[in-house]
């Protein structure tokens, strides 16, 4: 993804802060769809002396929404700057124009590791049981996000795992993924149905 219309405002009318508080505010989007690894900027213009042109600060394109569609090849395809262009016209359209949260919906956080690397990190905790004995280990609820990769399940729906075995801990439906060895060492977790499996966020991986 390499452009997104949003809904979203900064909830003070139409003062972003000049340009530098606008591309923080896309910056801040971007980072909550779990697009924040690369510099995202405002389409805004400004006025007056030193006046700077939206179309001068996006970058030259290709631009493309979050499943990949291409929004505008270039700067001169995005406004039409030829008759042939203008007649053409660009890719936008409600198929192509996904907001921030289409990518955010999309996304799930998971985290892989063994039961003494999960407890450490405040990850999982045993529950139930009685006297210390029958306890089960489930998910704490915390969410800890250096421990956490994200995954837009629109785009991938593999995990591979560098274990012998795996299991998942969180409460995704079993029906919607497939749990599997694929070699001595690698297990591999493939998605089968993503609108049932990224109904929870957090999917948490025991190894063992």
């Amino acid at each position: 993804m390499s452009f997104f219309v949003t809904s979203v405002a900064k909830g003070d009318g139409g003062n972003y802060g000049g340009l530098a508080g606008a591309d923080a505010h896309c910056q801040m989007l971007a980072q909550a769809a779990g697009r924040g690894n690369v510099k995202w900027v405002a389409y805004l213009s400004t006025q007056g002396p030193g006046a700077v042109n939206a179309r001068d600060r996006i970058g030259q394109g290709p631009w493309a929404n979050s499943r990949g569609g291409i929004v505008a090849r270039d700067v001169a395809h995005l406004h039409g700057d030829t008759v042939e262009l203008a007649q053409i016209g660009n890719n936008l359209s409600k198929t192509t124009v996904l907001t921030e949260k289409q990518t955010e919906l999309a996304t799930i956080f998971y985290t892989i590791g063994s039961k003494k690397q999960l407890k450490e990190a405040g990850i999982v905790e045993s529950k139930g049981g009685v006297l210390g004995l029958g306890k089960t280990l489930k998910p704490s609820g915390v969410f800890v996000e250096s421990a956490y990769k994200p995954l837009n399940t629109d785009q991938e729906m593999v995990i591979q795992i560098p274990a012998e075995k795996a299991q998942v801990l969180s409460a995704q439906p079993v029906s919607s993924y497939v749990l599997q060895p694929i070699s001595k060492d690698m297990v591999e977790l493939r998605i089968v149905d993503a609108k049932a499996f990224r109904k929870i966020k957090q999917l948490v991986i025991l190894t063992t």
